[in-house]
């Protein structure tokens, strides 16, 4: 029997995914497997660690897909050893972190579809990226690891 130290277990990793540019093609494999895992969370309305986002007060419809947008706005970019996610859209943060929205030149806000004016407008946080607190969710986990058993097997 032959033993492979942890040590030699990774040199081989290493080799594997440095020849003909296999980190960069895995980091894409894996950004566009999360990018997808990220889709189907929109589609089930919740965080990414499963938690459903808060439900619509002012209109019927699904949540944060009104147009679409914000989750076709989600891209990756790979620096290095990272692999970063995000958008560019404005109100992104406002949905991602929660916000409190006051009016900035009449009395009151006034929203289509509302039955009357508002003083404020509570929008609740309905994270669609994790953060760091929580680490990385069990369905990015299993995203990496399909990639990868894909990866070996090629």
């Amino acid at each position: 029997m032959t033993t492979l130290t942890i040590n030699q277990f990774e040199q081989e990793l290493n080799k594997l995914l440095l020849e003909n540019n296999n980190l960069f093609k895995f980091k894409q494999a894996v950004a566009t497997s999360i990018i997808e895992t990220i889709s189907l969370k929109f589609v089930d309305e919740e965080d990414p660690y499963g938690v459903a986002w808060a439900k619509l007060k002012v209109r019927q419809g699904s949540i944060l897909r009104k147009t679409g947008l914000l989750n076709k706005s989600i891209t990756y970019k790979i620096n290095g050893t990272y692999i970063d996610f995000g958008t560019n859209l404005p109100y992104a943060p406002t949905h991602q972190y929660g916000a409190t929205i006051y009016p900035k030149t009449k009395k009151a806000l006034y929203f289509q579809g509302a039955s009357h004016p508002f003083k404020k407008a509570v929008i609740p946080a309905r994270p669609f990226l994790p953060n760091e607190q929580k680490g990385l969710p069990l369905d990015w986990q299993e995203a990496i690891r399909n990639v990868f058993k894909i990866f070996l097997k090629d």
